[in-house]
């Protein structure tokens, strides 16, 4: 696809989803608030699945260690295909909270007191996004590390902790 065509239906989206914040009325300021709370519930929950995701590639690793030498692409092929990691992802991994894996990975590795404030503090940010239907730019307590995460500085510094703790998951990979 071509770039003008991406941006004409990302366009298109932004508009359905209510979120094109160029064409609101300035004298509607809930439109803003609409917006703004979309774009960083989306990424708040964003962030926190991909988190997931780390830790779960840390369990496959550690649970289905690699023979040989062999890429983590293409043991993570191989291991993917066999029922013992099916019941183990099915009915293990994916049944344990974020915090839950933490704990356990927590078992199996040595881990920073600064992840494990960091990951707390975006679960409970994630669970407050997930778990309310209605706009809450309202709430000035809703704060990451002290700050608005609706406001620069606070989804700019969750973004940060976001990055370094995916960053200190990808060194933990074997």
């Amino acid at each position: 696809m071509k770039t003008k065509i991406l941006i004409e239906e990302l366009d298109k989206i932004y508009s359905l989803l209510g979120l094109n914040y160029q064409k609101f009325d300035k004298n509607i300021k809930y439109q803003f608030l609409f917006a703004k709370d979309q774009i960083i519930r989306g990424k708040v929950i964003f962030e926190y699945t991909e988190i997931n995701l780390f830790l779960d590639v840390l369990f496959y690793f550690y649970f289905f260690p690699k023979n040989g030498g062999i890429s983590n692409k293409e043991h993570y092929d191989r291991i993917r295909k066999t029922k013992r990691f099916k019941y183990f992802n099915d009915y293990l991994l994916q049944d344990l909270s974020l915090l839950k894996k933490v704990r356990l990975l927590k078992e199996i590795m040595e881990i920073p007191n600064w992840f494990i404030k960091d990951i707390k503090r975006m679960n409970n940010l994630r669970n407050i996004f997930a778990h309310s239907w209605r706009i809450i730019l309202a709430n000035p307590s809703l704060t990451y590390k002290g700050k608005s995460i609706f406001n620069y500085d606070g989804i700019k510094l969750f973004l940060e902790d976001s990055e370094r703790m995916q960053i200190f998951l990808q060194g933990k990979q074997r």
